[in-house]
């Protein structure tokens, strides 16, 4: 039987953007932090990132950090524009969606931004675009037209992976119905139609859409408010629920995320969080972070890349909740416990990306803003953000 999970727990697993959540969450305060899981607004190049932010793509070298708008149009004004027309016509400007800006990915040498794409008037349906934006930005094309239901809502997690353009999302009959999809869209051409990978019942949403090899992994909420943690088998097309699996009977999972060649879940055992290291299917887990080696004792939302597996945590101080961001290498060992509430002003998101930093997302007085951590500095203990897009 599910254990409930704590009211201050539920409160960090809220889903802003198709982040990675618990598996009982119902609703909770906006505005709690989060890893970005789901709209991918940054990607990594191999020498820089690119990312979007209030309707503009930028890119920022690893070196300098110094954003530039993704256009060489000639007398273009970019971010500086102020005439409507004259915007619409930069390369690097893209319409959001209602969850924020437009979705960015890097992959295979290519420059892809997924963006709305307008509505047909004959049925309603919604129209999503791929664009492949040349590096320099000095073109754009539409690689991949996507058509959904009447109702559909801008996918909340995307994934490029095998050549595909891997979209979950929420579809929404008449009477406000939820139904949920995972679909593959090929990118080598047109497309209305996906090929479904996954489809499930009424009344749920999919989020924390992630791939390693053969697996995507998934987290789907059911008409009954249960977030459920799913591994599909993208070869033999089947799925299974990683908490009914036999070697997780006495456990209640929250989530997994693939790290170092294996997958990490974090789940509760006698009402305490553990952390166990899983073959990618899901089997033979083993602990691999116990409660008692976890800076904060209470359950993370977890994300990974090429070099630490990352841990949100709420630390209740009595007044004003501090968000907790810890990195874990593959051994299991704390490189690095950050206090982020009181390095970031307004901190609210972990944008995941290869390379040498971590992206941070933060609001305060009203303005977004952006800024870096650097990953080599994280185990010398003097590490603090930069910030270097946005704010004052």
């Amino acid at each position: 039987m599910r254990k409930a999970i704590p009211a201050v727990l539920a409160a960090l697993l809220w889903l802003l953007t198709g982040c990675a959540a618990g598996p009982e969450k119902s609703a909770a305060a906006a505005g709690s932090p989060y890893f970005q899981a789901g709209r991918r607004c940054a990607a990594w190049s191999g020498a820089g990132y690119y990312f979007t932010a209030n309707r503009f793509l930028y890119y920022a070298g690893e070196d300098t950090m110094s954003p530039v708008p993704v256009c060489s149009r000639p007398e273009c004004l970019h971010d500086r524009e102020t005439d409507p027309e004259k915007i619409a016509l930069c390369n690097a400007y893209f319409e959001p969606y209602m969850r924020g800006d437009a979705a960015v990915f890097f992959s295979g040498g290519r420059l892809y931004v997924l963006t709305p794409d307008g509505v047909s008037l004959q049925d309603g349906a919604a129209r999503f675009a791929l664009y492949e934006v040349s590096p320099d930005g000095a073109s754009r094309r539409k690689r991949l037209q996507l058509r959904r239901p009447a109702g559909t809502q801008m996918p909340d997690t995307v994934l490029i992976s095998g050549g595909e353009l891997l979209l979950a999302a929420a579809s929404y009959d008449e009477e406000e119905n939820a139904s949920v999809d995972v679909g593959a869209y090929p990118l080598t051409g047109i497309s209305h139609t996906p090929r479904p990978l996954y489809r499930g019942g009424s009344g749920g949403y999919v989020s924390a859409l992630l791939g390693a090899g053969d697996f995507l992994y998934f987290q789907e909420l059911d008409g009954s408010g249960v977030y459920r943690q799913r591994i599909l088998n993208r070869e033999t097309g089947e799925t299974v629920l990683l908490g009914q699996l036999p070697a997780y009977k006495d456990l209640s999972v929250l989530e997994c995320v693939p790290f170092a060649g294996g997958l990490i879940v974090s789940a509760l055992r006698g009402g305490e969080v553990c952390l166990l290291k899983a073959d990618p299917d899901g089997g033979d887990p083993a602990e691999w972070v116990s409660a008692d080696r976890l800076p904060v004792p209470s359950a993370p939302l977890m994300a990974s890349d090429d070099r630490y597996l990352y841990l949100l945590q709420i630390r209740d101080t009595g007044g004003e909740p501090h968000t907790i961001l810890t990195a874990l290498t593959p051994d299991g060992r704390a490189a690095a416990s950050l206090d982020m509430t009181a390095l970031v002003p307004g901190f609210q998101e972990v944008q995941l990306t290869s390379g040498r930093h971590l992206l941070i997302n933060a609001a305060s007085h009203g303005e977004n803003s952006l800024w870096y951590l650097d990953k080599d500095a994280l185990s010398g203990g003097s590490v603090r953000p930069v910030r270097f897009y946005g704010g004052t």
